[in-house]
C-alpha cells in the first residue's frame, strides 16, 4: 500500500475514499442491523490546496457518507466555509481523539449548527479526530450521528461509549 500512495499522486480518490466508504457503510449498517437505531455516518478530511490568490487554503471534503438518505459526498469546500458545524472546532482546536455531544448540548445553538434546510433531529453525535502523522493535528474524523435515542450502557459513560466503539470495531 505504501508503494502505491508514494507513486499515485491520486490515492485519496482511490484508497483513502473507497475505505472510507466501506468503513460508513459497516458501521451504518451493524447501527441499523444490530442496534436498530437510525444514523449518519462520514468521514471528513482536512488538506491544503491553493487558492485563486496562489495562498495555500485549508479545505475540507467528506471522503465517505451512509445513512439513509444519501449516501454521496459533496466537493471540497474552505474549512472556514464549515465555521458553524461542530466539525469545525474539532479541526481548528486539534480536539484528537473521541468528541462526545449528547442532546443538550446539541440543542445548544452556541455549540451545534441546526441547518435549516436540515430537518433532522440528533439525539447523539461522536466524533472520532485522528492525526495521521502524529503532529497533534486533526487530519480526519469519523463523525457519527444518532438519529434516535441510543443507550451506550447503563449510564452513557465516554468509558461505556469507547468499549462500544470497540466491539464495533473488531466486528468489522
Amino acid at each position: 500500500m505504501s508503494i502505491f500512495v508514494e507513486n499515485d499522486f491520486n490515492w485519496k480518490s482511490k484508497i483513502y475514499k473507497t475505505t472510507s466508504e466501506m468503513v460508513c457503510e459497516k458501521i451504518y449498517n451493524i447501527f441499523k442491523e444490530v442496534f436498530k437505531c437510525e444514523t449518519r455516518i462520514s468521514v471528513e478530511y482536512t488538506f491544503q490546496k491553493a487558492s485563486a490568490t496562489k495562498k495555500p487554503e485549508k479545505q475540507v471534503r467528506m471522503a465517505g457518507r451512509k445513512s439513509r438518505h444519501r449516501s454521496q459526498t459533496r466537493k471540497a469546500i474552505p474549512l472556514e466555509r464549515k465555521k458553524n458545524y461542530y466539525s469545525y472546532q474539532i479541526f481548528i482546536n486539534n480536539n484528537l481523539g473521541m468528541n462526545i455531544l449528547r442532546e443538550n448540548e446539541i440543542q445548544n445553538d452556541s455549540i451545534w449548527y441546526n441547518n435549516p434546510d436540515n430537518n433532522v433531529n440528533i439525539k447523539h453525535y461522536i466524533g472520532i479526530a485522528v492525526s495521521v502523522f502524529n503532529n497533534e493535528e486533526v487530519n480526519f474524523i469519523l463523525q457519527i450521528d444518532f438519529l434516535d435515542d441510543f443507550k451506550f450502557g447503563k449510564n452513557d459513560t465516554e468509558e461505556e461509549i469507547k468499549k462500544l466503539l470497540i466491539r464495533i470495531y473488531y466486528h468489522m
